[in-house]
């Protein structure tokens, strides 16, 4: 075994190691115009296989949790555009090396080879992997085919798996067309569901309420550029866009649905509501406390009541950084809420750190009917850090010019009151401020003697007058 690969391996697993840097940068045997365009043309579509299946999960999760029992249930489908796709959940809470084994052992039953793999990547989430792997069709005339696999191992729930395979020759042709059919198929086939919560004293755990509510496909989104160039979000027809700038926009849907991205709150490592102008939320907390507290302690300050929260389901994509579902009723009139949220907490510095949270609330029918629309909008949205950079920089200077100006305001009115000190102290002293006009020496002394040398040289010598003084030469 190589020195480098996995201290543990089970026989029953596919040779898989989380660190292949050591190994070629691609094992699978495919034609090289074939690999550049997966590795070129595709980057994209695989950062964004993982952006929507990050808020896909929950949902594909509690619509196939029953079928989750001791041994994986896939499900098959068919592109049009060519290739063939398998997804379903897997058996339980799985590591990623196990989820991709049971994933891999349905594609080998299926074409009759073990799938050759290449390199595996990972999620800035930590919870998807995806490769690309070769095998040969031996079950249906000896074919090459080549396939991506997708495997979601998070930390706690259930694992599941897809794999997008055609013919080594069409599938840099079919690779989109099968994911964009595979998040159809999902969002689809995905009923609206309430489920436990997470971890926390505010995550209750509920019964499971099934709708029969199914999502509509995704609308189409148009794109917003915000007027300061901070960032861009697409929206589907109808939705007005109340403000957008500096990476944070409000927008109102046709349907009762408000959205909010980008709104950073800061907030101190406190509890009990002692956060003075900030919020107080200790740092450590679990998503379902920060995202309670928050909309707790902003109707405490509109002296409004509290909302109810019900958290049915949190999602970690990181360090300090995670989605939340709940359902919500504010007392405002309008019924409950159904609300997803991304919610991301800055590093702390000095006992203070900032929440950033981009969420879209709706009446629960219609965020189940919209669940695929809502995915594309969160993928959509996309902050210009270069701009955002720009524009905090800018704001810094403008600070900083106008604390100089308080300063020299401040500087200014100090000089005057002294002056007039000093004028007063040498008015009731008899003295007065004279200069050498030959030397540019100034002398303070009794008024006599500086009345005396003006008129006897008065090109010479000359009074000041008070609102000629020199701060720190003469006063």
């Amino acid at each position: 075994m190589h020195p480098r690969s996995s201290a543990v391996r089970q026989e029953s697993f596919y040779p898989v190691d989380k660190d292949l840097s050591w190994k070629s940068a691609y094992i699978v045997t495919l034609p090289y115009e074939h690999v550049l365009f997966i590795l070129v043309r595709t980057e994209m579509i695989l950062l964004r296989i993982f952006k929507q299946l990050m808020v896909f999960s929950a949902v594909i999760l509690v619509a196939t949790q029953p079928l989750a029992a001791s041994a994986a249930s896939f499900k098959t489908i068919r592109n049009p555009g060519g290739g063939t796709i398998v997804y379903g959940p897997l058996s339980g809470q799985l590591s990623y090396q196990a989820a991709l084994s049971e994933t891999l052992k349905q594609v080998e039953a299926d074409y009759g080879d073990k799938p050759e793999m290449g390199n595996l990547l990972q999620s800035r989430t930590g919870s998807f992997w995806e490769g690309f792997f070769s095998l040969t069709n031996k079950d249906h005339g000896g074919a090459k085919m080549t396939g991506l696999v997708i495997v979601y191992a998070p930390p706690t729930g259930t694992a599941g798996g897809a794999t997008l395979i055609d013919t080594a020759d069409n599938f840099p042709k079919s690779l989109k067309s099968m994911f964009q059919l595979l998040v159809q198929q999902v969002t689809s086939g995905a009923k609206g569901t309430t489920a436990s919560g997470s971890s926390g004293a505010s995550a209750a755990s509920t019964p499971a309420v099934v709708s029969n509510v199914k999502s509509a496909p995704a609308a189409q989104l148009t794109a917003v550029n915000f007027p300061d160039g901070s960032a861009r979000i697409g929206l589907p027809q109808g939705w007005v866009v109340a403000h957008a700038q500096q990476g944070d926009v409000a927008a109102k849907g046709p349907s009762g649905e408000m959205l909010r991205f980008g709104l950073r709150i800061p907030a101190v490592n406190a509890s009990g509501g002692r956060g003075g102008n900030l919020m107080a939320i200790p740092y450590n907390s679990d998503p379902a406390t920060v995202f309670t507290q928050l909309f707790t302690q902003a109707a405490q300050r509109q002296r409004i009541q509290p909302p109810t929260i019900n958290i049915t389901n949190t999602q970690n994509l990181g360090p300090q950084n995670f989605f939340i579902y709940a359902d919500i009723d504010k007392h405002d009139g309008q019924g409950q809420q159904s609300v997803i949220a991304h919610v991301v907490k800055s590093p702390m510095m000095m006992n203070e750190f900032q929440v950033t949270i981009s969420d879209i609330a709706g009446p629960v029918q219609v965020m189940t009917q919209e669940s695929a629309t809502i995915a594309e909008i969160f993928s959509s949205y996309s902050l210009n850090n270069q701009q955002m950079l720009a524009i905090t920089n800018s704001q810094i200077q403008q600070g900083l010019m106008q604390e100089k100006a308080t300063i020299g305001m401040v500087q200014q009115s100090m000089e005057s009151s002294d002056r007039m000190a000093q004028g007063m102290s040498d008015y009731l002293r008899g003295e007065s401020v004279f200069v050498d006009n030959d030397t540019g020496t100034r002398y303070r002394g009794p008024d006599d003697l500086a009345t005396a040398l003006s008129n006897a040289n008065p090109n010479r010598f000359q009074t000041v007058p008070l609102s000629q003084y020199i701060p720190g030469v003469d006063f």
